[in-house]
């Protein structure tokens, strides 16, 4: 993402469209952009009855660099999706765009997906890493049908499949300590730990001569490097993630809020969904007001799971746990490898702003550690006792 400020970066329902695409390196001067279009989100349209519906979709994308302060455009162009379903199929629209890139840079990738009958439209940015040759996006993983798992974050599948053909390094998966901590309060003296590896884990990954293979997995935390570094960081999550339809992920993310002793009473009762339905309702004060505090605090679980995923859930980073409490930001100031909240106006000094750092570790996409400060402790109390109030901390 280039540097620059953003309103509503991360509040999804103020976006229309979600696409979701990462790109792969597969040669030294190429590159396929892998792209996956919700078609629910698309308007589909038929010229005479009895003729499938059609969407008309546009992806249009360009490579860029920028060097000595120049900017130039290597690749650009224009891809149209116009495919037919039959009513009631809403089956994701997936595919690739080969691109040409450039060895050992950085550039970026800027796309915008447009539905060309509605008229709506959603720009993207991704960043293209080709100086290291063991990048990241150089490893693409997928399903038993070789569709691609995007954000970093895996589905529930019978099969995983891994495809690197320019890393020619033997490869190890390795899992990771399945205990995530919660992140430390804003104020604390204290820094999120990522969850250590556990080396006894490590296991061959056996690639063929295009090095491409197979992987056992089942929901954890993952990395797959060789024998000096790890490569990628990445999660296999439960079927049901980003969303939250169980009652253990309702009770689990509660715990901002809630003090230890509630928190332990719904997790060890006989019947948690009643005691998480009475938390609500006490912090409410009536069943409608406690609808839309659970409303609310869950959708910004989701959206903290969809935008913030990183190996570990995106409710249990740091962005996540300040996006649940306090909500979005007016305003976003996105720098190279840090990213600044403001609840407020920027302008304004006494305004309340969050300071983010994209963690250092390369295998780790998406990764962010707030700055943490004692001043933030009041700040921190209020928002949490006026959701214990039943008063939202607005966004």
């Amino acid at each position: 993402m280039q540097s620059g400020r953003y309103d509503r970066l991360y509040d999804y329902e103020a976006k229309e469209i979600h696409p979701d695409l990462l790109i792969h390196h597969v040669s030294a001067d190429s590159s396929d952009i892998h792209y996956s279009l919700n078609a629910s989100e698309f308007l589909f349209t038929r010229s005479e009855v009895g003729n499938p519906y059609t969407c008309n979709i546009e992806i249009q994308y360009k490579i860029v660099y920028v060097q000595d302060l120049l900017t130039s455009v290597l690749d650009s162009g224009l891809v149209i999706i116009k495919e037919a379903r039959e009513k009631g199929q809403n089956a994701n629209i997936s595919g690739k765009i080969k691109v040409a890139t450039l060895g050992n840079r950085h550039g970026t990738c800027e796309l915008a997906v447009v539905d060309k009958l509605r008229k709506v439209g959603q720009p993207v940015e991704i960043e293209i890493n080709r100086r290291d040759g063991n990048a990241r996006q150089n490893i693409l993983l997928t399903d038993g049908d070789g569709r691609p798992f995007f954000r970093n974050r895996m589905s529930p599948s019978s099969t995983y499949k891994i495809y690197c053909p320019l890393i020619q390094d033997d490869l190890q998966v390795i899992e990771h300590n399945p205990e995530i901590d919660l992140p430390p309060p804003p104020f604390s003296d204290s820094k999120p730990a990522f969850p250590e590896l556990l080396e006894e884990t490590r296991t061959m990954i056996y690639l063929d001569a295009d090095r491409r293979g197979y992987l056992e997995l089942y929901p954890g935390v993952f990395s797959i490097g060789n024998q000096s570094e790890l490569l990628l960081t990445f999660s296999v999550s439960d079927e049901y993630f980003p969303e939250i339809k169980t009652v253990d992920a309702m009770a689990n993310c509660l715990r901002y809020i809630t003090s230890r002793a509630e928190y332990e009473g719904i997790m060890n009762n006989k019947d948690p969904q009643k005691k998480i339905e009475q938390f609500w309702l006490d912090c409410g004060g009536s069943q409608d007001r406690a609808k839309e505090l659970i409303r609310i605090y869950y959708k910004r679980v989701e959206e903290a799971n969809r935008y913030f995923s990183a190996g570990i859930p995106g409710w249990k980073s740091d962005r996540g746990l300040i996006h649940i409490i306090f909500g979005n930001p007016q305003s976003i100031e996105h720098k190279r490898g840090s990213e600044i909240w403001f609840y407020g106006d920027p302008n304004n000094a006494a305004s309340l702003r969050f300071v983010f750092d994209e963690a250092t570790n390369k295998t780790l996409n998406n990764y962010y550690i707030l700055r943490r400060d004692r001043l933030y402790k009041a700040q921190w109390e209020r928002a949490v006792t006026s959701w214990r109030n039943g008063k939202i901390y607005e966004d």
